[in-house]
């Protein structure tokens, strides 16, 4: 009996063995199962540059953030065709062929007080945007804004006698350019103010100073503690010769070499110059106070 029940067990079970299992693994095809047909799929299917969009084919809030541009560069931005980024009629091109261009904003009060020109650092990213606060308020005021798209580096190289002439110039042909200006209707009447910023400010006071161009009825100096020590005193032996009223607005959170407007004060006092005022910024340049506090100096100049 016990034989019996023994090989009744080795026949049921032979064919549930290891060996049995193995066999059947190999001959048995492979079958794709749905998942792996959709990872191949999805391997296969080459990536679109083109942006998602949903049923209704606009596009989603994941494409517009992955097509959003890169920052452009300062070359891109001198390049850059200004009227798409202002009014086609506040875009004047002067003189193409010296790539002498403005933007103006016309005055918001009547009567009209006159003009500012802004002369922004020289090879600096044209019309910056922060520059608009101090825009905004002078034309608030009543005052034409004129900005100078920025020229080319002043590059000196050679000898003391070739810097000298590659200096003159540049001063003529920062001449040229006030001269280009000074043909636009906004510039016919009422006073005038300069906003000469960073090494631009050592420049046209040198230029005022050889009378290559008319004097304005005021000067702001912005930044003007950028410069170097020797053009910091060459700068404060011009302010000391000028006869125009200057406000002389420096940065002292950014200022490195704080007894250089110290400097520009004391070759003033020493000339017993008139109408000199400086002003400590703390706060960045060009913000919303800027304006307000130049067009209160003009007021107390009487030029309003």
């Amino acid at each position: 009996m016990r034989l019996f029940r023994l090989c009744l067990l080795l026949l049921f079970a032979a064919p549930f063995s290891p060996a049995s299992f193995a066999e059947q693994e190999q001959d048995a095809p492979v079958n794709d199962s749905p998942a792996t047909n959709e990872q191949k799929q999805d391997q296969d299917t080459p990536i679109s540059d083109s942006p998602a969009t949903n049923e209704q084919g606009e596009l989603t809030a994941e494409s517009a953030l992955d097509k959003w541009p890169q920052p452009p560069s300062q070359s891109q931005l001198l390049s850059h065709d200004l009227t798409q980024v202002f009014l086609p009629e506040q875009t004047i091109e002067l003189d193409p062929d010296k790539q002498i261009t403005v933007v103006v904003h016309q005055s918001q009060h009547s009567p009209t007080l006159g003009f500012v020109l802004i002369q922004p650092q020289w090879d600096s990213v044209p019309f910056n945007i922060r520059k608009s606060h101090l825009q905004q308020e002078l034309t608030r005021q009543g005052w034409h804004v004129i900005t100078l798209l920025p020229q080319g580096k002043l590059n000196q190289n050679g000898s003391e006698e070739e810097k000298a002439k590659q200096y003159e110039q540049y001063l003529k042909l920062t001449a040229e350019r006030l001269s280009a200006v000074a043909q636009l209707p906004e510039t016919q009447s009422g006073y005038s103010i300069l906003l000469a910023e960073q090494n631009m400010t050592l420049v046209m006071l040198d230029l005022y100073r050889q009378q290559l161009a008319p004097l304005p009825n005021a000067i702001v100096l912005l930044g003007a503690n950028t410069l170097t020590v020797q053009q910091n005193q060459q700068l404060a032996k011009a302010l000391s010769a000028t006869s125009v009223p200057v406000l002389d607005i420096y940065q002292t959170s950014t200022s490195q070499l704080a007894p250089l407007h110290e400097t520009r004060a004391q070759a003033v006092q020493k000339s017993a110059k008139p109408n000199f005022r400086q002003l400590a910024l703390v706060s960045p340049f060009f913000d919303e106070r800027l304006g307000t506090y130049i067009n209160g100096w003009t007021r107390s100049l009487g030029l309003q």
